[in-house]
């Protein structure tokens, strides 16, 4: 079963935003490039699945097949998050599993509970994150249109996914909540869970600068504090 990464490329500015202005734009982008490393490297302990990555931009393919020389590359397709969720979606026919490098240490056990759900019948699996969002988005040929008007980014579309389920009588698997890496407060927490996956051999020594760089990060980085208004 594919377990299928939305990526963009680590460019400064473009990605990661939201950890801005705690990192700078060159160390946000460092992060999720770390993060991405690190859940391709992990997924790739978990024998029920291969790895695949759904990247973006188009002209950035081959620095991504530089990078990740053993993982099959798909180009995203599509306007907006629906149009290219539904583009890769409807490219299976069979049950496949959609997430993210924004929760890259995403218990490796959870990853197999969804591919054991989705070959047991589930219809989908939803692995919901603190925020409202998800972190796993595994489904069955056919489901594509569970993406359809979902309200992404809204802190509702975990909501929305699961209650449209229902009410097409699917069968759904909900998994644990965990957490992704959006604000700068996410990276300590992150940079522990890393440490601990390489405790665990999930990651080896070759990851060693990814992991000081996030305990770097987590100890630098500031939550913004309130906008004080002009005199």
């Amino acid at each position: 079963m594919d377990a299928i990464i939305f990526a963009r490329y680590w460019e400064p500015g473009k990605i990661k935003t939201r950890l801005c202005p705690a990192l700078l734009p060159e160390e946000a982008a460092r992060v999720h490039r770390a993060c991405l490393d690190l859940l391709v490297a992990r997924l790739g302990l978990v024998a029920e699945l291969s790895v695949v990555i759904a990247y973006e931009p188009d002209e950035k393919r081959d620095a991504f097949a530089k990078r990740y020389a053993k993982v099959e590359l798909v180009p995203q397709r599509g306007a907006d998050l629906t149009e290219k969720l539904i583009h890769v979606a409807r490219a299976y026919d069979e049950p496949c599993i959609i997430t993210g490098s924004d929760c890259a240490t995403v218990p490796l056990d959870y990853h197999r509970q969804a591919a054991a759900a989705l070959r047991g019948g589930a219809d989908v699996v939803l692995g919901p994150t603190e925020d409202g969002g998800s972190y796993i988005l595994g489904l069955q040929p056919g489901r594509a249109e569970w993406f359809s008007d979902i309200p992404w980014s809204s802190g509702r579309e975990g909501q929305e996914l699961e209650q449209r389920a229902w009410r097409r009588g699917w069968k759904l698997e909900r998994l644990s909540t965990w957490y992704d890496v959006d604000r700068p407060r996410d990276l300590r927490r992150l940079a522990m869970d890393a440490r601990a996956g390489m405790d665990r051999k999930e990651v080896d020594a070759r990851f060693a600068d990814d992991l000081r760089l996030l305990d770097e990060l987590s100890r630098c980085a500031r939550e913004p504090g309130p906008v004080k208004p002009e005199p």
